[in-house]
This record gives C-alpha cells, sequence and structure tokens, in this order.
C-alpha cells in the first residue's frame, strides 16, 4: 500500500472527545492504565494537557488498537493548527457520517501531515500501523534523520524508510526486538501517546538518548546485531570499519563476515 504521508489518529475515543483530567485525576479514573507500565507518565502528562482522554467511565482503552480517526484528533489538538470554516476535502471516504472528526483530518492533510492512500481513502477507522505512526510524527515534527535505521525487516525502497529511520535516530521510536521494527504491526493506544510524548520531548530527555553507543569492532560483529551501510554521520562509524574510505561502513554487499 502506498500511503506517503499516512494518517494516524489519536483522539481516544469513539463519539467523545477529549474531556479535561488533572494529572491527580487521570491515576483514578484510568482504571485499565497499570501505574508501573512504562507508557504511564506519558498517558497522565498528556491527559493532564486536555490532550489525551479515554472512552469514558474510567476506561482509556489500554491494549486496543488506535484509530487513524483517533490519532488525527490526538495530533489537532497537539499542534493547536489554525481553524477554519471550510477545509479542501481531497478523501473519497471522509464526510460528516463516515468520522466525527472531519475538522481535524482535513487540517492536518492540508499542513502535510496527513494523506490519503491510492484510491483517494483516508479510512479513518482502520487501525494505524507502525510505518504509518512514523511518517505522521515525521511529518509533525519536521524530523530529519541522524543516521540510517538499522532493522533488517523494513525495506530500503519503501516509502515509510526515510521516516523510520528519523524516528529511530531520533529516539522516538525503537525496535520490536531481534532488529525488527514490525512496520506492518499495528500500534496500540498506549504505544501511540508514548510515541506522541517522546517527539515533544527535548532529544536529551528521550529514552536512550544518553546511551553510549556501542562500538563494533569488526564488521561481522556489526552485522550480528543488525548494521549494515553505516554511514559516517552515524554514532555507529568507525573508520577501521570503513574498508574502502567511501564513507560507508560495513556495506551489506561488501561485508566481512
Amino acid at each position: 500500500m502506498n500511503l506517503k504521508k499516512i494518517f494516524l489518529t489519536g483522539a481516544i475515543v469513539v463519539t467523545t472527545a477529549f474531556t479535561s483530567i488533572g494529572t491527580a485525576q487521570a491515576s483514578i479514573i484510568f482504571k485499565d492504565v497499570p501505574t508501573g507500565h512504562w507508557s504511564y507518565k506519558a498517558i497522565l502528562d498528556l491527559t493532564s494537557k486536555n490532550i489525551v482522554s479515554g472512552y469514558g467511565n474510567g476506561i482509556f482503552g489500554f491494549g486496543d488498537d488506535v484509530t487513524r480517526e483517533q490519532v488525527a484528533r490526538l495530533m489537532y489538538l497537539q499542534l493547536k493548527p489554525e481553524s477554519k470554516e471550510n477545509y479542501n476535502n481531497p478523501y473519497n471516504d471522509i464526510n460528516d457520517h463516515s468520522t466525527n472528526f472531519k475538522k481535524e483530518i482535513l487540517a492536518l492533510t492540508e499542513m502535510g501531515i496527513f494523506a490519503g492512500d491510492e484510491k483517494g481513502n483516508f479510512r479513518p477507522k482502520a487501525s494505524l500501523t507502525r510505518e504509518e505512526m512514523a511518517q505522521v510524527l515525521t511529518n509533525a515534527y519536521k524530523l530529519v534523520a541522524k543516521s540510517e535505521h538499522t532493522f533488517v525487516d523494513v525495506d530500503r525502497k519503501s516509502w515509510s524508510n526515510k521516516a523510520i529511520s528519523a524516528v529511530q535516530s531520533n529516539k522516538i521510536a525503537a525496535g520490536t526486538g531481534d532488529n525488527m521494527f514490525s512496520p506492518k504491526m499495528n500500534v496500540t493506544r498506549e504505544q501511540y501517546v508514548q510515541f506522541l510524548y517522546n517527539a515533544t520531548l527535548p532529544y536529551e530527555e528521550r529514552p536512550g538518548a544518553n546511551q553510549e553507543p556501542k562500538r563494533f569492532a569488526n564488521c561481522k560483529e556489526a552485522n550480528d546485531a543488525g548494521f549494515y551501510d553505516i554511514t559516517r554521520d552515524s554514532p555507529y562509524y568507525g573508520k577501521h570499519l570503513d574498508r574502502d574510505g567511501d564513507g560507508i561502513a560495513c556495506e551489506r554487499e561488501k561485508s566481512g563476515k
């Protein structure tokens, strides 16, 4: 599917928008969010800012997939674009009956954050995938990749390749294990809140930002860890790994396993 810019949604409601909940209240209201979970702080922070809310009755929807229309709502509340009376609507499936977040979807489309699929549809009820998440956050925050991503399951020719490099190198999203990014995997509501929260933090406060990158002794060690085509601007680059001196170390076709 050739979704060049992709849409996601993060309004955490079906028919209800976001409600005003203080940080102290949130821990009580969201009965389904474990207090020890890694996303707990992010959920409380964005809830206290009136960006995140739940289904009602104290339920956040922990573990549920986040939908594209929900992400549109969440990003609209986070970015606060200037409201207009009328928006251009390029989508076949967006109207007053298909979604409660028509304004949010169209506003963010005009900002270049979202775009449609090859059939001209937004698919508001569809779950957001990890590669779509990467593209949306890259568009929203104008992220520039600091280095190539290190994932073995992401096609270098994919439309999402640069965005995935951007979210990894900017410490917004990591992989799912075994050097995998799992680009087609759906994003849950708590995961998207965490990704968005990470994007709003100063770089040095993001998870893993202060960790010293691993220094590889040779290309076999780098390749075994899932690192190929390491460019000179990558923290993993080393002259001893760049055998031909072209600025790209441990190239896939030249790797010295």
